[in-house]
């Protein structure tokens, strides 16, 4: 069997107040409710319920609600029940600001929600990496858009970007891997002995470019240009030498040269009070077609002046390959016979004789010794 209570719809509820104890349900607000004798409509069995508790019944909404918080308690003030992105930053903050820091303190905004990091150099760090003798990196270090790295690996060549100096860079014991420098600026348009780029002990410093590496000596006093000291034990490996490695092709990738290619070349440009023109000049030349695979290539040697009127190359003279020397004009050097007798002749030695006004040659003519005789 079932207990029914009193019940009816809301609209009738409102209208009746019930006796004290009486119990009626809502048969479309599905509400239950209490008569106290004087109210009507009766009161929530719920909301009687709750009284005390922190919690009221919205007799409108029919629901509960916790009184005493405000909109901010619920968002994030100091009553809120809820662990909040707020809340959680200010938990986490005073651990930075509260810890102990060297040469480092934290700041924490609350605002922006974010912690401030200042950071006081007192060279300390810096001193430290001083002392290191074998600092290493983890990566490249960029400079300039370029980089350095993989320094003594394979063939890898490192690059460096632009140095500004005031004064001057002086090179010891660099790795024999090549580096690339793309400039060097002094600070003036001078690299003299006092503010110059100093290369001792170094190995491949350079790999130069088209554009060369320009050096400048405006001085009148002390000579300019290029030194190079070395000590040598009688061989070419050894003594101070200045090798050029040529070929068809790239670097990367050579291919042999052929008849007539350039080997190397020397230019003078002398200044002719408008600009810089080519005055003289020396050169190696492929002298023949070369043997793959052969211990050397042939090669004539050629020494070029200018008149002043015509290019130069109009008045040059050569050696070649099969030890031929050629020249436009040939003038023997002139000596009187007291001079002649004086020198250590060799067979085949030519002069002017004054005191004769003839061509003598030194040769064996058939005699016992070697004789001077005339060629006219």
């Amino acid at each position: 069997m079932s207990l029914r209570i009193r019940r009816g719809t809301e609209s009738q509820r409102t209208g009746v107040t019930f006796d004290t104890g009486e119990i009626l349900w809502t048969t479309d607000g599905q509400q239950l409710w209490v008569g106290d004798g004087v109210t009507q409509g009766g009161k929530p069995a719920v909301g009687l319920n709750v009284a005390g508790y922190g919690l009221t019944f919205n007799t409108s909404s029919k629901k509960l609600e916790v009184s005493g918080l405000t909109a901010d308690d619920i968002a994030g003030g100091v009553n809120n029940k809820f662990f909040s992105t707020e809340l959680a930053q200010d938990a986490v903050a005073p651990m930075f600001t509260s810890g102990t820091h060297t040469n480092i303190s934290f700041q924490y905004d609350d605002e922006l929600g974010r912690m401030n990091a200042t950071v006081v150099l007192d060279g300390v760090g810096i001193s430290d990496i001083s002392a290191d003798t074998s600092p290493t990196l983890g990566g490249n270090l960029d400079l300039d858009g370029k980089s350095i790295g993989n320094i003594g690996v394979g063939n890898d060549e490192p690059t460096i970007g632009s140095i500004n100096l005031d004064g001057g860079i002086t090179a010891t014991n660099v790795l024999s891997n090549t580096a690339t420098i793309n400039t060097i600026n002094t600070g003036t348009t001078t690299i003299d002995q006092t503010n110059a780029l100093r290369v001792t002990g170094v190995s491949n410093l350079f790999t130069v470019e088209r554009t060369g590496l320009k050096i400048t000596s405006n001085t009148t006093d002390t000579f300019g240009g290029l030194y190079i000291y070395g000590a040598t034990s009688g061989d070419s490996l050894t003594s101070s030498t200045i090798n050029m490695f040529v070929s068809k092709g790239t670097v990367a990738s050579p291919v042999i040269v052929a008849n007539n290619d350039v080997l190397g070349a020397n230019s003078i440009l002398a200044y002719n009070g408008f600009d810089y023109v080519n005055s003289a000049g020396s050169g190696f030349f492929v002298d023949g077609t070369p043997t793959s695979g052969a211990v050397s290539v042939p090669t004539r040697f050629a020494v070029a002046v200018s008149d002043g009127v015509g290019a130069v190359g109009s008045i040059a003279m050569t050696l070649n390959s099969k030890g031929v020397f050629s020249a436009p004009i040939m003038q023997p050097g002139s000596y009187t016979t007291t001079q002649r007798d004086e020198l250590v002749p060799a067979v085949g030695m030519m002069i002017y004789n004054t005191t004769d006004n003839k061509f003598q040659g030194y040769q064996n003519s058939g005699g016992i010794l070697p004789e001077w005789v005339d060629l006219s």
